[in-house]
């Protein structure tokens, strides 16, 4: 029997379910993190192939309009789009028959494009849409097609991580992650933020730090603090943490992990300019590979090529980088990828047909999953080892002939790992063609173990010629479905399996074994090969390895390995294992004997390590773990002993700082790391050491030199002392004599029979007190610990926390600890001797954490106890900050800071500065608000916000008014964001935007409605250069909708001025500039009927007409002032001034808004005291609208607003006779308030005694002088 050399392009096997992990079509399974790998809730390790999915039309091929209000009519051209290209990228696997792309089963969503990461959120109304109209139902979808959706928040302009920022990203996950329709849901995951650069090393301090231990610790809590914002929410979802310099340092996690449950690890893949394999693999190993090794990490961005097209590697060949990547990822196992941005990947699929419009080219960073990607992952929604691992031993690109009396086998070999699952076969997919001459017989299908031998019985099948419709001789192909009504299998581990194709025909059939090939070149190389599989004389090549989706036996884990029991001191003992693959969860048990019986200590943790407290010193304990998953419970691990006591723990006491702010702080000496040091601010004096909250013998004493410094600790000592500033009482312990050895512990014995409550080290001169790690041990005591105290109450009153306990018999101090995130870790904060404490150091600004957990332990010379039952205490929020408000559709609209901690907010205003003031809103639980009060000019309002949550209420904000002042409205106009101010005068409005442009517009509005024929002037100061197209003027619109016909005359910052308009709604936008002019310069437009002039002037006095067009406009339009940035990432800040705009009715000009300045203050302020009563007079001033009369009670204030009026006079009638008054007065204006006028005083009393007698018939009056 002659033997075809084929091209094989694949082999699909279906396989029967117990439990699956999610793939197009299935059930999606929720996730979650157990140990250093992400599973589902059966135990199997999921690993996730991805794609970008941005928000913006920009990204999308300009399939689709940006929604501008996120209505559900506005939504629906771009969820059509999201789920065409959800469809066409869950396709892209020969399980539908295709043949060109990876298995895609996770979903980067970008962040709104309505969030403002500068200003937060601007809208939360239209911000709610977006989630209900656009988000949730995109989440529902991409659950049917087995995706993933991770949404991902915003970095801020710079990338650099502020304070400000992390209150952006609570709010917005806080909406994110709380909404009903989001939280919980299976298949949403959540990002914190996008490629984070920078951050200070304490927030505030403006000392940026990006790849040294402080930025490390730095970053570490600022993630901290979101993550546990996310959980007060409810919600569980797994959550990804990026790293610093562009989420590509990842090994600080390690060292410094986000605390709590389903937390991994988001990191960016760009080796710009590598093209060496070694230095790729270098670059992974030194960083993300010690992350790796501890937690799961998901690559959501990233390159498939070395950045530089015309670099050979760029194609993602197996050789050089290709090869690399394919080794990261087969060895890590537990990194998640993204195969590229939605536009590359669509771009090569030619979807919509013929769009060329793609932001990246598509060799950017997707190339690569069209090289080899497919046959290495097309249908691995999970990771290896816990799919059926199926290894072919044939070329990629070739196809199976099978002719007249011919017999032709492809091999497959079933390969897990011990304790991976088992699989049965239930259906058989390929893809078949026949001779363009009818076959005349059938072409027969088996399965077997022995291609000589006979099929596994219920595998032999009989197709018929016309039950295939393909005929193209191999060009094309068919899909035929092999079902298997009894499963065949279970498969066994390690054998090589052989599918049979023969036929008595005298004709061909063609055969395509799954879909590997496509329209590139060149062979896909197995990285590791498998194995020399039996392939019946057919033309051997390299292995192609693929992993198939299927369904698993159920299947009980196996055992932990490498259990290890470390001491913590404080009799605290650390367990930590190895993961077993398919585990769910683990059971830590515990036993005073060798082998059991074993007690549960832990049950279900999905952590791999485990920290077992309070034990009694010189006992000795032993531990086993298992791993558990639905399927049962695993045999126990080997067991580890350990016996307690000796090592002391304590609260950490030394001098603040570390050299040139290095992070290399004195927490770095007692974290059980030999490689990190403390490195002190000053060459001599410094010192790092322990308050151990009771006297104890020290006996031992354990040492490691910081590495390439150990001669640095010669000379060095260790003291013991009793007053924690070692002032007095001082005892030397021991004497660094000789250079220590690097990277190990050296231990000395102690002869003092001296008990010490605080111990140290010193540095010598000039060694700037450098060392990696320090132990103090002490004798084990036969007798256990204390028992942890009961009753812990905490009272929070002014931000300090008041903190009372019941005694623990036998104690002799006790140990505050406090977390920010509930369960711990905690951190002690101070040992104390009674049973109260009152906690000093809590953060006076909730802008970074209010959440607050407490514990107690007890001591005495036997050891520490367990911890007390947490108590959690909550903060109130801070006041809420850069309130804002202006004036829309003729309503004052606030805005403000979400200040953290914030549940509710409670607006308030008065008619008076400093109040009282009206609770006009409460339960706010957006940072906006729009007073349903309509202005009109003659009422003036103060207003204050305040913050609620469980802790109570915040301080009042500060105060604000409408500005722009009336009749100045602000909004903007599609997505502009931004804001706008007033002052004496000048007008400052800071305006994003894509552009003024085209069909539709994106920019800041400041307008004023008006009827009929007008004009409006100014002169542009200023137009900030955030695009050459960048636009500043005045403008007249028929609507505020974004494809309202308008007049526009502006100036740019690199194209003159122009004149530019749009004459009918949603039509095209037409411009007329004249380069070579640029701020400052003037500009004026005029309404004439349905005529709109723009003028020009380099002086404010001579004109120039620069265009003009006929424009149908209805009477009743909007006037005023634009600005648009060209450009979304950032606002465009342009100042006007000299701002006039008049109402041209029947030939008269009507004023609608002078060129207002401040007012002077008043003068001649005059005060008249009567009963009970003042009398003030001033005298005018020519450009005051009003007035206001301040009060107080003493000299020189402060005054207290007591009056707005329009007149020059005013009587004062709340006051008291006997008391002294202190008067001063202010004159306001649109563009504000004066300076104080020159106080007055007065003393009000009542009218004196009046006596009255008659004598002679005279009236005779009489009182006492004063």
């Amino acid at each position: 029997m002659t033997r075809e050399r084929i091209r094989i392009v694949g082999l699909a096997l279906l396989l029967s379910t117990y439990t699956v992990s999610a793939y197009q079509g299935m059930p999606i399974r929720p996730l979650q993190i157990v140990g250093r790998y992400l599973k589902d809730d059966q135990g199997k390790i999921v690993i996730l192939h991805g794609w970008m999915q941005p928000s913006g039309w920009y990204w999308n091929g300009r399939a689709f309009p940006d929604p501008v209000e996120y209505t559900p009519e506005e939504c629906a051209p771009a969820l059509q789009v999201y789920k065409l290209q959800v469809d066409v990228l869950t396709t892209t696997n020969p399980i539908w028959g295709k043949s060109h792309g990876c298995y895609h089963t996770f979903v980067r969503f970008g962040e709104s494009p309505g969030w403002d990461a500068v200003n937060n959120l601007q809208n939360p109304e239209r911000f709610e849409r977006y989630i209900n109209n656009l988000l949730v139902p995109y989440v529902d979808y991409c659950a049917t097609r087995g995706v993933y959706v991770c949404f991902v928040g915003g970095a801020n302009t710079t990338n650099w991580m502020t304070a400000q920022h992390k209150a952006n990203l609570i709010e917005y996950f806080r909406r994110i992650a709380g909404h009903p329709g989001i939280k919980n849901k299976p298949n949403v995951m959540f990002e914190i933020c996008n490629e984070p650069v920078a951050i200070e090393s304490e927030l505030g301090n403006d000392h940026w730090v990006s790849d040294t231990p402080a930025a490390d610790k730095a970053i570490q809590k600022f993630m901290q603090d979101i993550v546990d914002a996310i959980r007060s929410t409810g919600a569980t979802n797994v959550i990804w943490v990026p790293g610093l310099i562009w989420q590509g340092r990842l090994q600080n996690f390690a060292k410094y992990p986000i605390h709590g449950i389903n937390i991994g690890y988001a990191g960016h893949w760009y080796p710009i300019g590598e093209d060496n394999p070694t230095n790729i693999l270098r670059s992974y190993t030194n960083d993300w590979k010690k992350c790796s090794d501890v937690a799961p990490i998901i690559v959501t961005e990233g390159s498939w090529h070395t950045m530089a097209e015309d670099q050979g590697l760029r194609r993602g060949t197996t050789e050089g980088f290709g090869k690399t990547q394919r080794y990261i990822r087969d060895t890590a196992e537990n990194i998640s990828w993204m195969a590229g941005m939605n536009g590359e990947v669509i771009g090569n699929l030619d979807y919509p047909p013929g769009e060329t419009n793609y932001t990246f080219p598509t060799i950017a960073c997707g190339q690569a999953a069209f090289d080899w990607w497919p046959s290495y992952a097309w249908c691995a929604p999970s990771s290896i080892d816990t799919e059926a691992v199926l290894e072919q031993s044939l070329k990629v690109g070739d196809k199976l002939a099978v002719n007249a009396n011919q017999t032709v086998a492809q091999s497959f070999k079933y390969g897990p790992k011990p304790g991976g699952p088992n699989f049965k076969i239930t259906k058989l997919r390929i893809f078949l063609s026949k001779s363009a001459s009818q076959p005349n017989a059938d072409l027969l299908v088996s399965i077997c173990t022995n291609p000589t031998g006979g099929p596994i019985p219920g595998t032999l099948v009989s197709i018929p010629p016309y039950s295939i419709p393909d005929s193209s001789e191999g060009t094309t192909f068919a899909t035929y479905d092999i079902t298997y009504p009894a499963p065949i299998g279970p498969l066994a581990a390690g054998t090589t399996y052989y599918i049979l194709f023969t036929t008595e025909s005298t004709n061909s059939y063609f055969v395509q074994i799954s879909s590997l090939s496509d329209s590139h070149t060149g062979t896909v190389d197995d990285l590791y090969p498998r194995g020399a599989a039996y392939t019946n004389g057919i033309d051997t090549g390299r292995d192609v390895r693929f992993i198939i989706t299927g369904s698993d036996l159920p299947t009980v884990p196996l055992p932990p390995t490498n259990l290890v029991a470390q001491s913590l001191g404080g009799n605290r003992v650390k367990l930590s294992w190895t993961d077993s693959r398919i585990a769910a969860g683990y059971n830590v048990k515990r036993a005073t004997n060798p082998g059991g019986p074993y007690e549960l200590v832990c049950a279900d943790t999905k952590k791999n390590y485990y920290i077992d407290s309070g034990l009694p010193s010189g006992k000795t304990f032993y531990y086993v773990v298992s791993a558990i998953n639905p399927a049962g419970e695993s045999p126990n691990s080997q067991e580890v002993s350990i016996t307690i006591g000796g090592k002391l723990s304590g609260m950490i006491i030394g001098p603040p700082g570390s050299w040139a702010n290095s992070g290399n702080t004195i927490d770095h000496v007692f974290d059980g790391d030999l490689e990190t040091y403390y490195d002190a601010t000053a060459a001599s004096g410094h010192w790092v050491g322990l308050d151990l909250g009771a006297p104890f013998v020290i006996t031992q004493i354990k040492y490691c030199p910081r590495r390439g410094y150990a001669g640095r600790m010669v000379g060095g000592r260790f003291e013991g002392a009793n007053v924690p500033d070692f002032s007095t009482g001082v005892v030397t312990l021991l004497t660094i004599t000789t250079t220590p050895p690097e990277g190990v512990l050296t231990s000395r014995t102690i002869n003092n029979a001296n008990a010490f409550r605080y111990v140290r080290y010193i540095g010598p001169a000039n060694g700037y007190c450098n060392v990696a790690e320090v132990e103090f041990w002490t004798s084990t005591s036969p007798n256990p610990p204390p028992a942890p105290p009961s009753g812990l109450t905490v009272y929070l009153s002014n931000r300090i926390a008041y903190l009372h306990w019941e005694p623990s018999a036998g104690a002799t101090a006790y140990r505050v600890k406090r977390s920010t995130t509930k369960g711990g870790p905690y951190t002690p904060i101070t040992n104390v001797s009674g049973t109260s404490c009152i906690d000093l150091t809590l953060p006076r600004n909730t802008l970074f954490t209010w959440r607050y957990y407490y514990v107690i332990s007890a001591i005495n010379a036997n050891g520490e106890s367990t911890d007390s039952p947490e108590m959690e205490v909550i903060m109130p929020p801070s006041a809420p900050t850069r309130v804002t408000a202006s004036l829309d559709l003729w309503r004052a609209k606030l805005w403000w800071d979400f200040p953290g901690g914030a549940d509710t907010y409670v607006v308030k205003k008065s008619e008076l500065s400093g109040g009282p003031y009206t609770v006009v809103a409460t339960n706010l639980v957006h940072n906006t608000f729009v007073d349903p009060e309509q202005m009109d000019g003659k009422k003036f309002y103060f207003y204050v916000i305040s913050a609620i949550n469980a802790g109570g209420e915040s301080p009042d904000s500060a105060e604000v008014v409408i500005n722009p002042p009336y009749p100045w409205m602000t909004r903007e106009i599609g997505a502009g964001g931004g804001d706008a101010t007033y002052s004496n005068g000048v007008f400052i409005v800071n305006g994003s935007g894509t552009d003024i442009w085209g069909n539709s517009d994106s920019f800041r509005f400041v307008y004023i409605p008006v009827t009929g024929n007008c004009s409006i002037v100014t002169k542009v100061v200023s137009v900030a250069p955030t695009d050459p197209w960048a636009k500043a003027g005045v403008m007249i619109r028929a609507s505020l909708d974004a494809d309202s016909a308008h007049a526009f005359m502006y100036v740019t910052p690199s194209n003159g001025v122009a004149f530019q308009y749009r004459s009918t709604k949603g039509g095209g936008s037409y411009n007329n500039n004249l380069t070579g002019l640029s701020a400052p310069y003037w500009v004026r437009l005029v309404r004439s009927g349905n005529t709109f002039t723009g003028y020009r002037s380099a002086d404010g006095k001579t004109w120039t007409t620069h265009g003009s067009a006929t424009i149908s406009m209805p009477s009743a339009i909007y006037i005023g002032l634009a600005v648009t940035a060209h450009n979304t990432s950032t606002n465009c800040m342009a100042v006007f001034e000299a701002v006039g705009v008049t109402n041209i009715v029947g030939g008269t000009q009507i004023s609608l808004w002078t060129n207002w300045t401040v007012p002077d203050s008043p003068a001649s302020v005059s005060a008249k005291a009567g009963d009970a009563q003042v009398y003030l007079t001033w005298t005018p001033i020519n450009n005051a609208t009003t007035y206001r009369v301040k009060r107080s009670l003493t000299d020189g204030g402060p005054y207290k607003h007591i009056a707005n009026i329009s007149t020059t006079n005013f009587i004062d009638t709340q006051i008291t006779n006997g008391l002294s008054y202190y008067y001063v007065v202010t004159a306001v204006n649109p563009a504000g308030e004066s300076s104080p006028s020159p106080q007055v005083s007065v003393t009000p009393l009542p009218p004196p005694m009046l006596t009255v007698t008659t004598e002679n018939s005279v009236l005779q009056l009489a009182w006492p002088s004063h």
